[in-house]
């Protein structure tokens, strides 16, 4: 027996009853219900009462009505996560207002930080583009090298300074 499709059975010029006009145990058979009339004996499609007893001492087995209580119960803590999703949703909503503005606060607070952050790289890098007479990429390990370098002997300067200073003070005192 070989099987047409709807299409080929149209180009036949055959008709093909439709599933809603087969009996209800047929079309339940999924592949045997195409061949009911290949003598496909009906009760292939449902387990044997010693197969039932079997998953039944296996713990496989589920009657219908647990299986509906057990769809119930799905169903309704779903609907339980979604209400309470909504609600959450809801209540964040009537928020938004107070939360925009602190999370806009937030970023330009630290749009400042970091123009704040930005002009002190920049002056660093000026001062020590100024100092040695070249640029230098902050990243670059050399650079704290170097910045420290210029600290120190501006320390010196400032020392050799007061240093100056003071000696002038005594030679004007001494005289």
């Amino acid at each position: 027996l070989k099987l047409f499709s709807m299409r080929s059975h149209q180009m036949l010029g055959r008709s093909v009853r439709g599933f809603s006009s087969l009996p209800e145990n047929v079309s339940r058979l999924g592949p045997y219900s195409a061949a009911r009339n290949a003598n496909v004996r009906l009760s292939v499609g449902w387990p044997r009462a010693e197969e039932v007893e079997r998953e039944k001492s296996w713990g496989t087995f589920t009657p219908l009505s647990v299986v509906k209580e057990q769809s119930a119960a799905i169903v309704a803590e779903k609907q339980k996560k979604d209400r309470n999703r909504l609600d959450k949703i809801i209540k964040n909503e009537m928020n938004y207002g107070a939360m925009l503005k602190k999370y806009e606060n937030s970023q330009m607070k630290a749009e400042k930080e970091k123009d704040e952050k930005d002009a002190v790289m920049e002056r660093r890098m000026r001062e020590i583009h100024e100092y040695f007479g070249y640029w230098m990429d902050p990243k670059d390990p050399r650079f704290e090298v170097m910045l420290q370098q210029k600290e120190a002997q501006e320390k010196m300067a400032d020392k050799l300074a007061k240093r100056a200073e003071l000696v002038k003070k005594k030679i004007a005192e001494v005289m």
